[in-house]
């Protein structure tokens, strides 16, 4: 199977070298590994191609990530595409795993594979050979209810893989909303049929400060907007299970925001999400949180809930 390893880097010079090796690693070679330089002002581009022919470089303007990853996309000649950022590290299996999900799995629209968190510049050693695990393949609104409830496995592009078929069928632009395209895209995806999954842990999540990840008010915000501009398109698919789902998570996802807004002390903002939130649906939990909160919202400091912080504590398992 020919496997593209597509990675768009912005200003990534402190991490990107480890990650490429971790690409060169793999016991199943990549067909192409094409990354996409978004405008670095610092010597991404440079370091990038120290690595050629094995990598091939693509510059362009500065447009955000999903601008980076629909060029990629674009060029790309595989059968398989398999997606990393530029400080994530791949198990030397990672590729050898994907490639048998999606031949054991064939009508899978994408493929995932879980990971584990570290922290900190520097790269990362694995300590042991992958075990053997079971397999699964899960069906669409399954697969969207748990990515919606806890996204853990399925929460970042390193860990995934989708066939080119797939991505042909989302048309030209199929990453879409820059800061959460990736969320975009597997709430998008979840239309579109089962997803085969391996829970070895194959890739390592880098968190450090200057992750877009760790500032939960933004991502929170950039989900909502991504309900935003999905709705339509559930609304017009024809298993309304898939909707019904689709509004309970999207007012669910309001309410996380409008915590997180009451957090950063923004109320108006927050209590505009909850009043959109009773809109959503007319679940009946949904209804008495949603109101809940709200009510909550008006009263003084020492009545009402601590509101969650906007930043995340990363998290070391190395």
């Amino acid at each position: 199977m020919k496997i593209s390893v597509l990675m768009p880097a912005y200003n990534a010079s402190r991490t990107m070298e480890a990650t490429i090796n971790s690409v060169l690693r793999q016991t199943v070679s990549p067909w192409e590994f094409l990354i996409v330089d978004d405008g670095s002002t610092d010597n991404t581009a440079a370091i990038a191609e120290r690595f050629a022919p094995q990598v091939k470089v693509i510059r362009t303007a500065n447009q955000g990530a999903a601008a980076a990853r629909n060029t990629l996309c674009a060029h790309a000649t595989g059968e398989l595409f398999a997606f990393l950022d530029a400080d994530d590290i791949w198990h030397p299996q990672h590729l050898a795993v994907h490639c048998a999900l999606a031949a054991k799995f064939p009508t899978a629209v994408a493929c995932f594979s879980d990971h584990l968190n570290f922290t900190g510049y520097d790269d990362y050693r694995w300590q042991a050979q992958l075990a053997a695990s079971d397999t699964e393949l899960i069906p669409a609104l399954d697969f969207f209810q748990s990515y919606h409830r806890s996204p853990g496995p399925f929460s970042s592009m390193s860990f995934c893989s989708i066939p080119k078929s797939t991505m042909e069928s989302l048309g030209a632009d199929p990453f879409q909303v820059n800061g959460a395209e990736d969320y975009f895209l597997f709430t998008r995806i979840a239309l579109l049929g089962p997803i085969a999954y391996e829970p070895a842990q194959t890739v390592a999540y880098r968190f450090h400060p200057a992750s877009l990840s760790s500032n939960k008010l933004r991502v929170v915000g950039l989900a909502v907007r991504v309900y935003e501009v999905l709705e339509p398109e559930y609304a017009r698919y024809s298993d309304k299970r898939f909707l019904s789902s689709f509004r309970k998570a999207f007012a669910s996802k309001r309410r996380q925001y409008a915590k997180l807004l009451l957090g950063a002390n923004e109320k108006a903002s927050a209590r505009n999400q909850l009043r959109r939130s009773l809109t959503n649906t007319l679940a009946p939990s949904s209804l008495i949180k949603s109101l809940g909160l709200l009510t909550f919202s008006y009263f003084p400091a020492g009545l009402r809930p601590r509101w969650p912080q906007n930043t995340r504590t990363g998290v070391v398992s190395q």
